[in-house]
């Protein structure tokens, strides 16, 4: 709920601090990695605009891998983004700077089944051993992005298809912890090697790719 007024103030405010500059806005629909929601857009100057953007959506997936282990994934994506559009031609070609709020996470859950047996560094353990495992990654709150894109709702028609290219800038973190209910110290301590090992790879993506297309119409 925070997350939600959180972005509806983001969208309201960039509409009000630029209401005195032009007469003219639009609103559209978008799609894409950052999920589905709306932008609303409107011009600074002949060749530059002020966006904002506000999308995502939530899914959730139970099932099993093989007879070992079923699983719980939740992943929910809310994004909320301010960015600045330059139309270097006046139309057409737009190149976008700006920030995102990024609220994306996924979340795993494992539930070993009984009798199975699991490796954490090298070493076997068997279910009863480690318990649940769970598994979370994560954005930044607060991302830089940069990118181009195509249309202009400020120019022509009413009627504007767009579409954007671009990432925001940041490394999503992990975390990788067993419940270990048998309280093993050696255990947690390469349960804690896993995690590192995760760690790492998650922070090999310095990026979290945006491709989005839009329909808008200006008013």
């Amino acid at each position: 709920m925070k997350k939600s007024r959180l972005a509806g103030g983001i969208l309201a405010l960039a509409l009000l601090s630029t209401a005195g500059v032009s007469k003219e806005f639009s609103v559209g629909l978008t799609a894409g990695t950052i999920g589905m929601g709306a932008e609303a857009a409107t011009s600074i100057t002949e060749n530059l605009n002020v966006r904002t953007v506000v999308a995502g959506f939530k899914y959730s997936k139970d099932g099993a891998q093989g007879t070992d282990i079923t699983y719980e994934g939740d992943a929910e994506f809310l994004n909320a983004g301010l960015l600045l559009d330059y139309y270097p031609f006046g139309s057409g070609i737009r190149l976008s700077a700006g920030g995102y709020y990024n609220g994306t996470s996924v979340a795993l859950k494992g539930v070993p089944a009984a009798g199975s047996s699991y490796t954490f560094n090298g070493v076997t353990y068997t279910s009863a051993d480690v318990g649940d495992l769970n598994a979370e990654v994560k954005y930044k709150k607060i991302m830089p992005y940069v990118g181009f894109g195509f249309g202009n709702t400020m120019a022509g028609g009413n009627f504007t298809f767009g579409m954007d290219i671009g990432a925001m800038i940041g490394s999503p973190t992990a975390s990788l912890t067993v419940t270990n209910p048998t309280n093993n110290a050696i255990l947690a301590a390469n349960a804690a090697v896993e995690e590192q090992k995760l760690k790492d790879e998650i922070g090999n993506l310095p990026v979290y790719p945006v491709v989005t297309v839009s329909a808008s119409y200006r008013f």
